[in-house]
């Protein structure tokens, strides 16, 4: 079973400070950029979808977890509303039209991997984001946390315990994300790897141990 099978799996109120819905302030500037066709890139459960879809957006979640994706479908047909759920890993070229949307959301999800696999998404967001469209992100930001080192491992203040696999690249060695690797951002760069993959940064603020920022396809 996928690491994120087991956690979907969960009662929803196991998991409700895992994954919020979509803030207020997101929600105002999808609305102020007359964004209609959403993407919801790391989809989980479709706690965000479903509430996005709730008001009208044209949604389309992608995930690799099964239990995710049919826990995503089985809310929407609870709660009559259409969206699109594709079953994928986001770390593959993403199957989507060039400009097919007018939004990209992405909360808590595109720092699990190496920058390198990173930065192809990042171009692949490009590549189905229109022009003048919206990304908007939230990643871990390690500024925000205190990390302690010993005998090789790596501490954090929240009694996590990782090994240091590359520059600021994190691999947990125990608790549930056992085997998911971790990209520590902070705003100078997730603003330099946004811009180069053609992206200008709109606004950023700190929420707990998340960077949420907001940036436009240039």
């Amino acid at each position: 079973m996928k690491i994120y099978d087991a956690r979907w799996a969960k009662k929803a109120e196991d998991k409700d400070n895992f994954r919020t819905l979509i803030p207020e302030p997101e929600q105002a500037l999808l609305e102020r950029s007359k964004a209609k066709k959403i993407l919801d890139l790391g989809s989980g459960d479709g706690k965000t979808l479903v509430f996005l879809a709730s008001k009208g957006y044209g949604l389309t979640g992608i995930d690799y977890s099964e239990v995710g994706v049919a826990k995503t479908n089985a809310s929407l047909n609870e709660n009559k509303l259409k969206a699109r759920v594709v079953l994928a890993d986001i770390y593959e070229p993403l199957p989507f039209k060039d400009g097919e949307f007018d939004a990209v959301i992405s909360y808590q999800v595109i720092n699990h991997d190496t920058i390198e696999k990173i930065r192809c998404l990042l171009h692949e967001v490009n590549r189905v984001l229109k022009k003048g469209g919206l990304f908007s992100v939230k990643v871990a930001d390690a500024s925000t946390y205190a990390f302690t080192y010993y005998d090789g491992l790596c501490y954090d203040e929240y009694g996590s315990i990782f090994q240091l696999i590359a520059p600021r690249t994190f691999l947990p060695i125990a608790g549930w994300e056992r085997g998911v690797i971790h990209y520590e951002f902070n705003k100078e760069i997730l603003t330099k790897e946004l811009a180069d993959a053609g992206f200008v940064l709109l606004d950023a603020r700190h929420i707990e141990c998340h960077l949420l920022a907001n940036f436009e396809k240039r």
